[in-house]
């Protein structure tokens, strides 16, 4: 009447329609997981949190500060901690404190300086994917789709193993019915 064995999956596909992606950095860890080399897995992923800027680096008091204001939902708070902690940066910043004053502003609504604070971050820290999908995603929800776009695309070369970006690219091209 029913299958004897309880069914297991690495990852539910039934949770929801978007489909769930790792950072790229994390991509070669959870590839071990799956095949279930957990040996290998782990070495990889110890690599990948050297590498990941919300791990490897210590976090500046204003920008650990502002982290939580954002998750008590209080932005304007936390506009101000991130903003202490670019400054306490100095000159250029660091790519974290921007990416993140980037996310506040972009809940606050004022989308001009989310993207300014987005781009510096990708400036900074070429490789970073959290900074370059949530530049894309400002972009686009400000009317710019062009520059979106090229964010994407850049970001798909720039890291070719990030599955997120191409994704996000995909979505974007299936919005304005470029299905080519």
């Amino acid at each position: 009447e029913h299958e004897p064995f309880i069914a297991a999956a690495f990852m539910p596909d039934d949770l929801t329609r978007t489909p769930m992606y790792v950072p790229w950095w994390y991509a070669d860890a959870y590839a071990h997981l799956k095949r279930a080399e957990c040996a290998a897995a782990l070495a990889a992923m110890r690599a990948a949190v050297a590498l990941d800027p919300l791990v490897a680096t210590p976090g500046h008091p204003a920008l650990l500060r502002g982290a939580e204001a954002l998750r008590a939902g209080q932005v304007a708070r936390a506009i101000e901690d991130f903003t202490a902690a670019v400054r306490d940066a100095g000159s250029p910043g660091s790519s974290e404190a921007h990416r993140m004053l980037g996310v506040a502003y972009w809940l606050f609504a004022e989308l001009e300086r989310s993207i300014e604070h987005l781009e510096q971050a990708v400036r900074l820290s070429p490789k970073d994917e959290r900074a370059r999908l949530m530049l894309a995603r400002v972009l686009e929800e400000n009317g710019d789709s062009g520059r979106a776009e090229r964010m994407l695309v850049e970001t798909a070369a720039a890291i070719p193993s990030s599955a997120r970006a191409r994704f996000r690219l995909g979505r974007l091209y299936a919005a304005a019915n470029r299905t080519e």
